[in-house]
Parts: structure tokens; C-alpha cells; sequence
């Protein structure tokens, strides 16, 4: 499952790759089902992707390209392949 928090903003050409890609052993199946967490007011720019078991949190930017995988605290920038925190303690706001 996918959950997005309020006021977050996620740009084009970005993948949320909640697959759940069954890996067969034997006739049996071993399902992989963790879920993609996005946080409340985080921005994720184009072309990023947002593998499965993802947890962002909140006030995060995430640069474009980037491939995030793992958890990641509130407040972070990240960026790159894979994605790494590259700034910490932002504050952010939209400029409409």
C-alpha cells in the first residue's frame, strides 16, 4: 500500500514501486508486502523513485532523480542513486 500525507507534492515521472513481486521457491510463494509511507508537506521531484518499505517523513525534499529506499527522519533533504540525506533541519514552503 501506498500513503501519502497531507499537503505533499509528488512531481511527473515519478515511480511509487509498491509491487509486490512474489518470489516463487519450490511452488510456494514467499510475498514481500511492505508499504510506501510518504510524510505530511514533503516534495518529490521529478523523476524520483520511491521503492517498496519506503518511510519519509515529513517536511522532506527529495531532488530529482533520485532513488529512495529505506527510512529517512522529518526535516532531510535527500538526493541521488541511491538517495542519500544531504541536508538536514530544512524548512520549506510553497511559493505560489
Amino acid at each position: 500500500s501506498i500513503d501519502i500525507g497531507d499537503f505533499s507534492l509528488i512531481d511527473d515521472n515519478c515511480v511509487l514501486d509498491d509491487t509486490n513481486q512474489n518470489i516463487i521457491y519450490f511452488n510456494a510463494v514467499n510475498k514481500i508486502d511492505k508499504s510506501i509511507i510518504i510524510g505530511t508537506h514533503v516534495l518529490v521531484n521529478r523523476g524520483s523513485i520511491i521503492k517498496q518499505g519506503t518511510t519519509v517523513g515529513d517536511e522532506c525534499i527529495i531532488k530529482e532523480y533520485s532513488v529512495v529506499d529505506g527510512t529517512y527522519a522529518s526535516n532531510n533533504m535527500l538526493a541521488g542513486n541511491p538517495a542519500t540525506i544531504v541536508d538536514k533541519n530544512i524548512k520549506w514552503k510553497y511559493n505560489f
